[in-house]
């Protein structure tokens, strides 16, 4: 997702206009060989954000742009509706207003999830409608924000015990 953000977008387009190695790739469409110019992502390899560490704004200014090239890339209008449908049921999620302010890294963890489901379902031939949230996949994304958080304060005790040996 991190690719249809405005960080992302920038990254690959400038990444595009300077990539002048004239490295070319091998690739099928419609049943016919074709040779085009392939872009290198070696050069901003590094800078990709997964879209479990996508922040809340940045995954709401991608899926505004991931949505229109969808749109514009003709995938069918059925997972155009069902996409829009999944955005805008996470935008209203209970979650955002609930679990001590982490509510947006448990639909970011959601959402990583969902997409990934859905994706894989798409390549075995069988998608399923991402708009309906399933309750145990938000209850797992739950539970692993609880664990970053357990996490995160364990590593900050210890941190603070080791400094305070160290005086």
């Amino acid at each position: 997702m991190w690719f249809f953000s405005f960080a992302g977008c920038q990254i690959t387009k400038n990444a595009a206009i300077t990539d002048e190695d004239g490295t070319l790739s091998l690739t099928q469409e419609n049943g016919n060989i074709q040779l085009r110019r392939s872009t290198s992502t070696a050069s901003y390899k590094h800078l990709i954000v997964p879209d479990e560490q996508l922040t809340w704004k940045d995954l709401l200014q991608a899926k505004n742009i991931f949505l229109e090239y969808i749109a514009k890339g003709g995938w069918p209008e059925s997972y155009l509706q069902i996409f829009s449908d999944f955005y805008c049921k996470l935008e209203l999620q209970s979650e955002l207003r609930q679990s001590h302010g982490n509510g947006e890294k448990i639909l970011i963890l959601y959402h990583a999830r969902a997409r990934r489901e859905w994706f894989d379902s798409v390549r075995l031939k069988r998608p399923f409608d991402i708009s309906v949230i399933v309750d145990d996949w938000m209850a797992e994304a739950n539970a692993e924000m609880w664990g970053l958080v357990h996490s995160q304060e364990m590593k900050r005790v210890e941190d603070k015990v080791m400094s305070n040996s160290h005086s």
